[in-house]
């Protein structure tokens, strides 16, 4: 996948959401102190649920991302930028990295990206990366 594509794709600024959220409660865990279920219990939900999150297993309602946020003490933020403008930027080198995922193909030939990590700039110049036998055998 070429980066131009990756940055049309939804499943990318999808996981970049979710790692980012993933990465902000691993760091008030980390800060406070409290295991998985203590922060669920703070933050109102199952330990499932919390589970899901760093499994990168979730997709949530905005309101849902807002409080959980909040909960946390942080706000979520979403900047609108004109796509070909990053593109362009990316091109130029203005813009190397935004942040770390892998694109995997699926045994049906579609790609999907997972929050394990891998720089856009590699996967950028790769047109796919190969899952490996781990990946493969779920």
């Amino acid at each position: 996948m070429k980066r131009s594509e990756l940055l049309k794709n939804e499943g990318y600024w999808t996981a970049k959401i979710q790692i980012d959220l993933y990465e902000h409660l691993e760091k008030y865990m980390d800060k406070t102190g409290l295991n998985r279920s203590q922060l669920a219990k703070k933050l109102g939900v199952s330990k499932g649920y919390i589970s899901q999150i760093f499994n990168g297993e979730f997709n949530h309602r905005i309101s849902k991302l807002v409080e959980l946020s909040l909960a946390i003490d942080k706000i979520p933020e979403i900047v609108y930028r004109d796509l070909n403008e990053v593109i362009n930027q990316y091109e130029e080198g203005i813009i190397t990295k935004t942040f770390e995922v892998q694109i995997m193909k699926s045994s049906a030939g579609d790609n999907f990206i997972t929050n394990q990590s891998q720089s856009i700039d590699q996967i950028a110049d790769n047109d796919f990366v190969e899952p490996s036998e781990k990946d493969v055998a779920c």
